[in-house]
């Protein structure tokens, strides 16, 4: 009999040895994990809603007292002309109030998915007491209308924007879906009365409406005309449907021609058309850094070739494209040699943004009250550059989808 080596006999001891777990599996698990503490959350948050249901007479009353805030009334309503009839409604703005004062709503915006060129995009409402919810399922395209053609959209902010835009619009119909209909409507006049009810002499109301107009391009004429009578016979109510077009122009919601005549028959015809289209392809809705640097091209050529401002505009128009290059190119020439192409480094502007991320941060992340901290500084925003505003209102949305 042959001698045996128990040296290397193999014990089994009952015991299987763990095997790792494959990638699939790993990936599968945490999924799985994710789904119940979602599920867990929304049970928990409707468990607490239908143990403290909403008091409509106080939402009502809460709402009410929101709309007598100048800062909301003006941002409330927006217009736009359809059929030859203005359509006019409540903004985004007026429904995140509704909503955090109705109580009990959850609203947001997700991006279900992105391929090339398109962005699958869900905005929900969802009432947590009633069990109530509502959907819409969109797809946005990475373009941006132009009146010389669809812009494609390669930027990450752009794209971005633009998906955020497009879905507040989403969003804030799954909100007033919800909310009933008089409370809206109540909301709505309450603003109306707020505006009309302004104690600020009305020639300094229509001096600011005219400059704010300016922004965007229409003019004194402009709005005149649109009213049918000089500025100086406007009313209270007619400035309080101009607000409602100025908000409209100012979100996108619709566009100088669907308010005013971009052109004047008679004397100084070719020349008006002409810094139309100039303000609409380089200048229109744009960030103040591009303004500049356009205004600064425009400036450097007739400084340099000693032609008419007219006829550089003229010849931009021909090739946009090429004069955006050349404005950049002239931007980064003044760079280079020491002269800045943006506003200079003002300490008291850097300390504002950081005064109104510190009063959105008192919300605590809380995306019913965010809305409202939000509303309460459109009065500081509302004197900040063009910039400064963009950074505080891109902190914002960074919160309400954090």
């Amino acid at each position: 009999m042959p001698e045996q080596d128990f040296d290397k006999v193999n014990i089994f001891s009952g015991e299987m040895t763990p095997k790792e777990p494959s990638a699939p599996a790993v990936q599968s698990g945490l999924v799985s994990v994710e789904q119940s503490r979602a599920m867990a959350e929304v049970q928990a948050a409707m468990i607490i809603a239908r143990g403290n249901p909403r008091d409509e007479f106080t939402a009502y009353e809460k709402i009410k007292k929101a709309c007598r805030r100048k800062s909301l009334a003006e941002t409330a309503a927006y217009a736009y002309p359809r059929g030859g009839k203005m359509v006019t409604g409540p903004t985004i703005r007026l429904a995140e109030v509704l909503a955090c004062h109705w109580g009990n709503l959850t609203y947001g915006l997700k991006e279900l998915s992105r391929k090339l060129g398109s962005s699958e995009v869900e905005a929900f409402a969802w009432d947590l007491e009633t069990n109530t919810r509502v959907i819409r399922t969109f797809v946005v395209n990475h373009i941006r209308d132009k009146q010389s053609g669809n812009v494609a959209l390669t930027s990450e902010r752009d794209v971005y924007e633009l998906v955020a835009n497009m879905g507040q619009r989403r969003v804030r119909a799954c909100i007033l879906e919800l909310i009933p209909g008089d409370i809206v409507e109540a909301a709505e006049k309450q603003c109306k009365e707020t505006l009309l009810k302004d104690e600020k002499p009305i020639e300094d109301r229509i001096r600011e409406m005219v400059v704010a107009f300016s922004d965007l391009g229409v003019n004194q004429e402009m709005l005149e005309a649109r009213l049918g009578h000089k500025l100086k016979g406007v009313v209270p109510a007619q400035l309080v449907q101009l607000t409602q077009i100025h908000k409209s122009l100012k979100d996108g919601v619709a566009k100088r021609e669907d308010f005013f005549s971009l052109s004047e028959k008679g004397k100084g015809q070719e020349l008006l058309s002409i810094e139309e289209k100039f303000f609409n392809e380089f200048l229109y809705n744009k960030h103040t850094a591009t303004k500049q640097k356009i205004n600064n091209a425009v400036g450097f050529i007739f400084e340099t070739t000693g032609s008419s401002e007219e006829e550089i505009k003229k010849n931009a128009l021909l090739d946009p494209d090429d004069f955006r290059q050349k404005a950049e190119e002239i931007a980064k020439a003044s760079t280079e040699s020491g002269e800045k192409d943006k506003a200079p480094e003002d300490p008291a502007r850097d300390k504002a943004i950081e005064e109104a991320k510190a009063h959105l941060k008192l919300a605590k992340g809380d995306k019913k009250l965010l809305p409202e901290y939000w509303e309460s500084l459109q009065t500081q925003i509302a004197k900040m550059h063009d910039d400064d505003k963009t950074a505080v209102r891109s902190y914002y949305d960074e919160l309400m989808e954090g």
